[in-house]
């Protein structure tokens, strides 16, 4: 892993996505569009609806964002940084710039569906720790199933739900906890737990990640 090469990496990301910006411009149309049906179906949501809505509007905002992330590179780029950079370089800065991805759209997606949707959360601060905690979990889980698919496979778009099924069941219900405490405006100490959980998901991606992306890589 070289840190130099990470930070060329994340300027090409940068660069690619400003001068296509398909992926943002179509991720805010989605926000937009599903936030507001929504309020025309339910202009008065139960709290618990509420919550449950938008944690699965940031999973689909996520697939949006990444599962378009290799797809912006053909073959001979790929070729390019296989020679020039190391796998881990490649992968970490994949799941850096697609973590700040989701949080920054995970930030709008909140504004937006709580100034349409009303704001039933207490605990602004939990909730914006779970929001960023979530975010990232989500960028890290699909950051690499979707290079997992994107090597091995041309039909990368399906296998990323079904691979990512297992893995979504488990993390959407350790957020929608955590938002339903910070909505609930309980203590803050009953969140501590599921943090810990949400962070050992975290690293335990991340670890995969590293342990096996290189063996992808190679094929």
């Amino acid at each position: 892993m070289n840190v130099k090469h990470i930070q060329l990496l994340l300027q090409k990301e940068w660069r690619t996505e400003w001068r296509k910006k398909t992926a943002l411009y179509s991720v805010l149309l989605y926000v937009f569009c599903t936030t507001f049906i929504l309020y025309l179906a339910i202009k008065q949501i139960h709290p618990v609806l509420w919550n449950a809505l938008f944690w699965i509007l940031m999973l689909f905002n996520a697939l949006q964002i990444i599962s378009k992330t290799f797809l912006q590179e053909d073959y001979s780029i790929h070729l390019f940084l296989y020679t020039q950079v190391s796998p881990l370089s490649f992968i970490l800065s994949k799941m850096i710039y697609n973590t700040f991805m989701t949080v920054v759209i995970g930030g709008l997606n909140f504004g937006f569906y709580a100034l349409i949707m009303g704001n039933p959360v207490q605990d602004t601060f939990i909730f914006g720790i779970n929001l960023g905690l979530g975010s990232a979990a989500l960028a890290v889980v699909l950051t690499f199933i979707a290079s997992l698919t994107h090597f091995s496979t041309a039909n990368h778009s399906g296998l990323i739900a079904i691979l990512g099924l297992p893995v979504f069941v488990p993390l959407l219900t350790v957020l929608i906890k955590i938002s339903k405490n910070a909505m609930d405006g309980l203590e803050r100490s009953l969140s501590y737990p599921h943090f810990l959980t949400l962070s050992a998901m975290i690293i335990t991606f991340l670890g995969v990640s590293v342990l096996l992306f290189p063996q992808i890589w190679k094929e």
